[in-house]
């Protein structure tokens, strides 16, 4: 990839995988799984999780096809590979800062049900003596 075009993609929109930009089918692969990661997270963040398992099954074979191509990290990459690379530490770096903050959220949530449940038990409410 050219400087020139590196120049170019600096300011480009994130969605559109880089890896459009080069033919190197590692390069390309990256680029699937960043574009994955960067939906899920985006989906993630709008509250949208209904396809919470597709997601995790895309990334799991996307994950086999990239082992299969023995990323091997004392291999030397070209330049295309390790920016590939980077946008994924990047995008699995939000990704997981993203999950983090739904898992607190849902725990918070749970604890105040269970503690409301605890309350309403304790008052009374479904105990034998509140039929009378």
């Amino acid at each position: 990839m050219s400087l020139a075009s590196r120049k170019h993609l600096k300011g480009h929109d994130s969605s559109v995988p880089r890896s459009a930009f080069s033919g190197d089918p590692l390069v390309q692969q990256l680029g699937q799984l960043a574009g994955l990661l960067n939906e899920e997270t985006t989906r993630l963040r709008e509250g949208r999780v209904e396809d919470i398992l597709i997601y995790a099954n895309r990334k799991a074979l996307l994950l086999l096809q990239l082992s299969n191509q023995a990323l091997n990290p004392s291999q030397r990459h070209s330049l295309d590979v390790r920016l590939a690379m980077y946008r994924v530490l990047k995008e699995l770096e939000r990704n997981h800062e993203t999950l983090k903050l739904k898992l607190r959220v849902l725990k918070e949530i749970s604890s105040l049900l269970t503690e409301r449940m605890r309350e309403s038990e304790s008052d009374g409410t479904y105990s034998m003596q509140s039929r009378g």
